[in-house]
């Protein structure tokens, strides 16, 4: 891990040790407190930052502790799906520095309820979600999903695949610093799916509720940074 420096270690425990004992095997739990001792000795991380609602323990989707990441050459970049902030990190990981990276289209971001959580607020809460790194003009491309609605017949998990009603993109520089963002039409591009290359930013326009949908192509539109 040390040499490759491109992986970081997700560990999962059931919660104490009679819990984890009991479903996992006689032993595991102090194995696993042996294993985490030895990643902190050698400097490595395997553990996430603090975020807005880590400490509800009952997690129904599995996304509240989600996140992105990309690697710009020198540093990995990591952005939390519930956290406005970003986290730049060196390769080896003995320095992390955490940076705002706010939306200006909502004031915070809203997790799921812990017990009546459904399929729906993946569509309507807001959140953050993908970070990209552009080598060609030295930028990062951070998507936000601000509160939206769900409309009538539409059915939440399709959307979400979808990269759901609609998303802005915040655009930084190569110091982090926001450079502008822009909110994109209702039901028209798929953020899920976007790509690099030295002519601009391409995002796929093959969203299902788009009215030129075809299932059997993916196409995509060409996007280009303007200085105003």
């Amino acid at each position: 891990m040390l040499r490759v420096k491109n992986f970081v270690p997700a560990i999962s425990v059931e919660g104490f040790e009679e819990a984890t004992d009991g479903r996992r095997g006689d032993g595991v739990f102090q194995k696993v407190r042996r294993a985490m001792q030895i990643l902190k000795e050698k400097k490595l991380p395997f553990d996430y930052p603090d975020y807005p609602g880590s400490e509800v323990k009952l997690k129904r989707y599995g996304m509240e502790a989600s996140y992105s990441r990309c690697y710009d050459g020198q540093r990995f970049i990591y952005s939390f799906h519930y956290d406005e902030n970003i986290y730049v990190a060196t390769p080896e990981h003995d320095s992390i520095r955490k940076v705002s990276v706010k939306s200006k289209y909502f004031d915070k971001v809203q997790l799921p309820d812990e017990l009546t959580a459904s399929p729906e607020d993946f569509c309507v809460n807001a959140w953050y979600n993908n970070l990209l790194y552009d080598p060609y003009r030295e930028v990062y491309y951070r998507i936000a999903y601000p509160p939206s609605t769900l409309d009538k017949g539409v059915r939440p998990m399709e959307l979400v695949q979808f990269g759901r009603k609609n998303f802005s993109i915040i655009i930084l520089d190569k110091d982090f610093r926001i450079l502008g963002e822009t909110l994109f039409p209702d039901n028209t591009y798929n953020p899920t799916i976007m790509l690099v290359r030295p002519e601009g930013l391409y995002i796929s326009d093959s969203h299902y509720l788009n009215p030129q949908f075809n299932d059997d192509i993916l196409s995509f539109r060409k996007f280009e940074l303007k200085e105003e």
